[in-house]
């Protein structure tokens, strides 16, 4: 199973809540990259957990990323990292929690 299709499984099978506290409190960069080779109903999936603000900083640094070259090796291993933030191993940013503001 390739890591785009595990990082959408993983995602489908955490609550909304879960999937967005942990995408929430990840650079927006990482998530740039990783999206970079979803297809389309898969970015907007990753949206949907997303702030807008988020959203469009993610949307920015995914326009500029388009201009550079990540290689096949530094693009699994941030997607890595972030399946693994997901499923709750390793350290970094998801041990923070994102609270929504109340409309």
């Amino acid at each position: 199973m390739s890591l785009n299709k595990k990082f959408i499984l993983i995602l489908r099978s955490m609550t909304h809540v879960q999937a967005q506290n942990i995408l929430m409190a990840s650079a927006d960069r990482e998530i740039a990259i990783a999206l970079l080779y979803l297809e389309d109903t898969d970015k907007e999936f990753v949206f949907s957990f997303i702030a807008a603000s988020k959203e469009d900083r993610i949307k920015e640094e995914m326009r500029l990323l388009k201009k550079t070259k990540i290689t096949d090796e530094r693009y699994r291993l941030i997607l890595s990292r972030l399946i693994n933030r997901l499923k709750g191993k390793g350290e970094g940013p998801h041990r923070r929690s994102y609270f929504k503001p109340r409309s």
